[in-house]
């Protein structure tokens, strides 16, 4: 399942990173530990969104953040740069919070989400 209207995402809401999988404990000596959490290579994390979309599309969006339940559901996102397909899920504390920016009977939607690569 791919995510819908990659193409229509808000160049200044997209940002880019990676988890840092290091884990660290600070000792008595004053020194700190670390080590990697885990051996996978890092995850990139993304956030995103969408500016001025019309209630279809809004409503269409709706209905695939229910179809993956939220974050539960891996799916596949093309990033809107170099268009390559990353399998993602969207992050647990992201919730869709769509913000009116419509006039009268010209209802457009802005929105913010956060993903993770799975």
């Amino acid at each position: 399942m791919t995510m819908p209207f990659c193409d229509q995402q808000d160049s200044s809401k997209f940002q880019q990173g990676k988890e840092n999988p290091a884990i660290g404990s600070k000792m008595d000596g004053g020194y700190v530990v670390t080590r990697p959490r885990h051996t996978r290579r890092p995850r990139r994390k993304f956030s995103t969104g969408f500016t001025d979309m019309n209630q279809a599309d809004r409503d269409a969006f709706d209905a695939f953040f229910d179809s993956v339940h939220g974050g539960s559901v891996i799916f596949t996102y093309i990033h809107p740069t170099t268009k390559e397909q990353i399998l993602v899920r969207f992050t647990p504390d992201t919730e869709l919070n769509w913000k009116y920016s419509g006039v009268g009977k010209n209802f457009r939607w802005d929105v913010d989400f956060k993903l993770e690569e799975a």
